[in-house]
């Protein structure tokens, strides 16, 4: 087996387990591996490096890599409006950078390594700006 400094493809083994049932081929628009290597989940000695996907229902998730099971457990990130057109990882893999479709926004995720891996930042203006207009 080779080990490529990425993977962005949204086929292949390694990320077979991103592909939910009902799910067409077209539904995943792009994926981004980690190149940090994280501590498992508790109970596990295992290093293990992240997978983000960018998907049509506005969802951006978070795997363990690979995720080759059926039905993966992963977290899932909401923000975007619209379908998510790509994600990527900042050089030190502290953040997921996703780009929206519809509402043409760029959303910056900042990994924590806790039970919930993926939170928003405040890059969100959108939020931002209405909390700021009703006086927040």
């Amino acid at each position: 087996d080779v080990e490529w400094a990425t993977h962005s493809c949204i086929f292949g083994w390694p990320v077979m387990g991103i592909w939910a049932d009902g799910l067409d081929g077209t539904d995943i628009n792009g994926i981004a591996r980690s190149n940090r290597l994280y501590r498992a989940p508790k109970d596990s000695v295992a290093w293990r490096r992240y997978l983000a996907t960018a998907d049509d229902f506005g969802t951006v998730r978070l795997f363990h890599y690979p995720t080759v099971k059926k039905r993966p457990h992963c977290e899932k990130a909401r923000g975007h409006s619209s379908h998510v057109t790509n994600v990527t990882w900042t050089h030190d893999d502290m953040y997921v950078l996703s780009t929206g479709g519809g509402e043409n926004s760029i959303f910056q995720w900042k990994l924590v390594t806790s039970d919930s891996p993926v939170v928003s930042t405040s890059s969100n203006h959108a939020r931002t700006a209405a909390a700021s207009a009703r006086g927040r």
